[in-house]
């Protein structure tokens, strides 16, 4: 089920997004649908990025995590197969 809203474009925009359906070969109405879900997945993901960056302020790693993991990449990079590239 669809709901319809009605918008209010000055007649410089109406003109710029009936040349961009034009020149995509889609409605009106599908132009202004992709660009406001494009929007809501754009806040979507800065709202992740916020809340991945709090959460990584209220709790980031210790010194012994960042050796561990440092040793970890140590380990895995001398155990890995090198061959030459040449």
């Amino acid at each position: 089920m669809s709901t319809q809203i009605n918008l209010r474009f000055d007649p410089p925009t109406v003109a710029a997004l009936d040349d961009l359906a034009a020149d995509e070969g889609r409605s009106r109405a599908d132009v202004v649908r992709d660009a406001v879900r494009r929007r809501l997945e754009e806040v979507e993901r800065e709202r992740a990025d916020e809340a991945y960056r709090a959460a990584y302020l209220a709790h980031p790693e210790t010194e012994d995590e960042m050796r561990e993991a440092h040793d970890n990449a140590v380990r895995l990079t001398n155990e890995e197969p090198w061959e030459p590239w040449w």
